[in-house]
This record gives structure tokens, sequence and C-alpha cells, in this order.
């Protein structure tokens, strides 16, 4: 279950934001034949798991999330027995001036 995220500025000054996720959160189940199921326990919702998802297959440290329509989605992957570490990359506005910063996002994953 994800459990905390981190955007963090990419150049210029360092600039972070972290949002703690207690009590929901997306949520992957992994199989060893190479199925995948993705479900967001949400408020309001309960757990609702969503068919995004088909398969994954991993390449060195990148997590490839096959979907049903579109492009497979690439996640740099670190693995412990507790967590998992998604690291990617995108564009949002953390300094709050009304101008997307590129940001590198760490998504943190608790093995429930």
């Amino acid at each position: 279950m994800k459990i905390q995220v981190v955007l963090s500025t990419t150049t210029g000054p360092a600039l972070a934001d972290t949002t703690e996720i207690p009590q929901n959160g997306e949520i992957y189940q992994f199989s060893e034949s190479g199925d995948v199921e993705y479900s967001c326990r949400c408020p309001g919702s309960g757990v609702a798991p969503t068919p995004q998802y088909t398969s994954y297959s991993i390449t060195g440290d990148t997590l490839w999330l096959h979907q049903e329509e579109g492009p497979p989605q690439p996640r740099l992957a670190e693995v412990t027995t507790r967590r998992l570490i998604f690291r990617s990359f995108g564009a949002t506005d953390i300094s709050g001036d009304g101008v997307a910063e590129d940001v590198s996002i760490e998504e943190v994953y608790r093995r429930e």
C-alpha cells in the first residue's frame, strides 16, 4: 500500500514536498507469473480493483506496468523486504507560483 509520496525539484534550489498517506492509498499485488492487480483504498469507496494494468515485466532496475490501452508505464524500482519504491520524473507546481517545475517523484509502498 502506498504510504508516502516525495516530490523534489530536479534543478535549481532544492525544494521538496512530502505527503504521508497513513490510511488510504494505491495497492499493487504482483504474482510470480507476471500478473499485476492494482486497486485503490480510497476514502468513501473501500478497496476498488481496477483493470488498469494487465501484467508487469522487469528489465534491470525498471519495472514495466503493461496496460490494457496505451504504452507500458516504466517505474525505476527499489525493493527491500518491506518496501517498494518507485522513482519517476514529471512536472508539477510544488513552489505554489503557478508554474510547473521539473520534479523527481518517489512513491513509497509498504508490504501488507
